[in-house]
């Protein structure tokens, strides 16, 4: 976010396209302390000012999204878009894929994610990109509370994700367990190779499966547990 900031200072001008990596609460107070403080604009009561925060932003999310970037500006000449989601499908990619070619002048979209790798590499290259980092507590969270659990003890840990079905928090778990065994592959490169090959291919085939229309989440989830 820095590097945005500092950018702006110095060149005045966005980027047409910025999908930002991080934890949403941060990045949703640090971008509209931006918004208010270097770009003066309101973030609330201005129509030329949209946000919406989706679990999963699907087609016809992407189709209300074009109808109202294509709105004339209310007052001055810029528009702000801000979305955030941890799921999109691919229909609504591909839907947007014209829009981010050729964005109507003057208005910028900020999309916040927590990974990237939920896009398709045709609409990810329009994007700039930018990775906050995460707060490293939350990967410590996992490797102490999750990793060196018992099986079944791993199971019960994710009970309240499994019960509700929760897909965005399903597939944050997801990123942020694949930072750990990253780590921890990191420091053991010599041991367990195909293990840990195995298990990061799993944890992108199953990133696949919570985008799809009706994932079990139960099903992925006791999987990873029995797994790791």
């Amino acid at each position: 976010m820095k590097n945005l900031i500092d950018s702006y200072k110095k060149t005045k001008k966005l980027h047409h396209i910025y999908a930002l990596e991080g934890d949403k609460k941060t990045t949703i107070s640090v971008l509209f302390n931006f918004f208010e403080n270097d770009l003066k604009i309101k973030t609330y009561a201005n129509p030329d000012f949209y946000f919406n925060n989706f679990i999963s932003f699907g087609i016809d999310d992407a189709r209300e999204l074009q109808t109202q970037s294509f709105r004339k500006a209310v007052s001055g000449e810029l528009r702000v878009f801000v979305i955030t989601f941890s799921l999109i499908t691919s229909e609504a990619q591909n839907a947007l894929l014209k829009l981010f070619e050729e964005p109507p002048r003057g208005t910028h979209f900020f999309i916040i994610t927590t990974s990237l790798e939920i896009f398709l590499p045709t609409i990810k290259s329009r994007f700039h990109t930018l990775k906050l980092e995460k707060n490293d507590g939350d990967n410590k969270f996992i490797s102490d509370k999750f990793i060196r659990l018992s099986k079944p003890e791993r199971i019960k840990f994710l009970e309240d994700i499994i019960e509700n079905k929760d897909k965005e928090r399903a597939l944050e778990f997801l990123n942020d367990l694949e930072i750990t065994l990253y780590k921890n592959w990191r420091k053991n490169y010599s041991e367990n190779q195909n293990k840990y090959t195995g298990l990061f291919e799993m944890i992108q085939k199953y990133r696949g499966y919570i985008r799809g229309r009706a994932p079990s989440v139960k099903m992925i989830l006791e999987s990873i547990a029995l797994s790791v």
